[in-house]
C-alpha cells in the first residue's frame, strides 16, 4: 500500500510498511469439542459433554469401567451373534468340570486348554468345509475369519475357569468354586434360550420351551456331577 503525496515540486509516492498478521492454528478451536477439552470437559454453557451429545443427536462416550462391564458380559454370555458357539462352549466346559475331578487348579487348566483346543479344532474343520463347498483352497484369511465368529467356544471358559481360579487361590472354598462354575453355565445357557426367543420372537410358550430346553441341558450335567461326587 501506498500514498500519493503532493508537492510544489510534483509528486512522490511514500511506501508504507504491509503488515502481515499471521494466526496461529492451535489458537482457535476448530469444534466445539476442541473448545470443549480446553475447558476442563464443559462447553461454553456449562454443560457437561453427555447433555452435548445428546443434545446434538450423538452418544456419549461410555465411561472405561462401563466398557469393561460390557466387555465382561459378552466374554460371560456370548451376543446375539454368537448364541452357537456360547451354548457349545458353555456345555463343552460343565462337562469337562464333571468328569475333571475335585481339584479346581487342575480343572483350570484342563478347562481352558480343552476349550481353546475344540475352539481351534471347529474353526479349522469349518474352514475346510467352506473351502470345500465353494470349491476353492483353504487359506489362512479364511480360517481367521472363522476363529473370530466361532471364539465364543473359547470365551464360554473365561467365567468358570475365573471361579475355578478363586477356589484353587484360596479365596473361596474348593467345593464352592466347581458349584459356581457349574452355576454359571448354567445362567449362561438359560440366557442363551431367552436371548433366541427374542431373536425368534417367541411367544410365551416358544420362550419357555427354549430357555427349558437349554435349562435341561445344563441341569442333567449338574445332575451328572451330583452322581460322581457322591
Amino acid at each position: 500500500m501506498s500514498f500519493r503525496e503532493e508537492r510544489a515540486g510534483g509528486t512522490c509516492n511514500i511506501a508504507t510498511p504491509k503488515l502481515d498478521v499471521k494466526v496461529r492454528p492451535d489458537a482457535v478451536p476448530r469444534s466445539r469439542a476442541e473448545a470443549q477439552a480446553r475447558g476442563g470437559g464443559q462447553t461454553s454453557r456449562g454443560e457437561p459433554p453427555s447433555r452435548v451429545a445428546e443434545r446434538h443427536g450423538g452418544a456419549a462416550a461410555p465411561d472405561p469401567p462401563m466398557r469393561w462391564l460390557r466387555r465382561l458380559g459378552r466374554w460371560t454370555l456370548g451376543t446375539r451373534r454368537s448364541i452357537a458357539g456360547t451354548v457349545y462352549g458353555t456345555i463343552l466346559v460343565m462337562s469337562v468340570i464333571t468328569a475333571g475331578g475335585s481339584d479346581p487348579g487342575t480343572l483350570a487348566i484342563v478347562v481352558i486348554s480343552t476349550s481353546i483346543v475344540f475352539w481351534i479344532s471347529d474353526a479349522y474343520a469349518q474352514g475346510l468345509q467352506q473351502s470345500v463347498e465353494s470349491g476353492q483352497r483353504l487359506h489362512r484369511g479364511a480360517i481367521r475369519d472363522v476363529a473370530r465368529r466361532q471364539s465364543a467356544i473359547a470365551l464360554a471358559a473365561v467365567a468358570p475357569a475365573t471361579a475355578l481360579v478363586l477356589g484353587a487361590s484360596g479365596l473361596i472354598r474348593e467345593r464352592t468354586a466347581i458349584w459356581l462354575a457349574l452355576g454359571i453355565g448354567t445362567v449362561a445357557l438359560a440366557v442363551q434360550g431367552v436371548r433366541y426367543a427374542r431373536l425368534e420372537r417367541l411367544g410365551p410358550a416358544g420362550t419357555a420351551l427354549a430357555i427349558g430346553a437349554n435349562l435341561a441341558l445344563g441341569l442333567a450335567i449338574v445332575i451328572l456331577k451330583a452322581a460322581v461326587s457322591h
